[in-house]
C-alpha cells in the first residue's frame, strides 16, 4: 500500500496526506498516523537486510499493477521508493 511505503520512506507528511483516503489495513492495530509509521518500521526491522531483493520485486510489481489501473501517481511513488533502494535497477 502506498501509505506503508510512505511510512517506510520516513515521510510523515506523505502519510498524513494518504491517511484520509486509505482504507484501514487489518494488520495495523493502531490505525493512526503514528501507528502506521510504527507498524511499517517494525515490520521492516523484522525482515532484515536480505529481504531487500524481495522488497524491490514487490515494489516493482505494485508499480506495474498501478500502471495497469492508470494510477500514475502511485506508480511513480512506488518506482521512486524502489530507486532509493537501488538506483541502478
Amino acid at each position: 500500500m502506498p501509505i506503508e511505503i510512505a511510512a517506510l520512506d520516513g515521510s510523515r507528511e506523505d502519510v498524513e496526506i494518504l491517511f484520509p483516503v486509505t482504507y484501514c489495513i487489518p494488520t495495523v492495530h493502531d490505525w493512526s498516523i503514528d501507528g502506521i509509521i510504527h507498524h511499517a518500521k517494525s515490520a521492516s526491522m523484522k525482515q532484515g537486510d536480505h529481504s531487500n531483493v524481495r522488497r524491490m520485486a514487490e515494489l516493482k510489481s505494485l508499480a506495474v499493477n498501478s500502471l495497469k489501473r492508470n494510477d500514475y501517481f502511485s506508480a511513480a511513488t512506488l518506482y521512486s521508493v524502489a530507486m532509493k533502494h537501488d538506483r541502478h535497477d
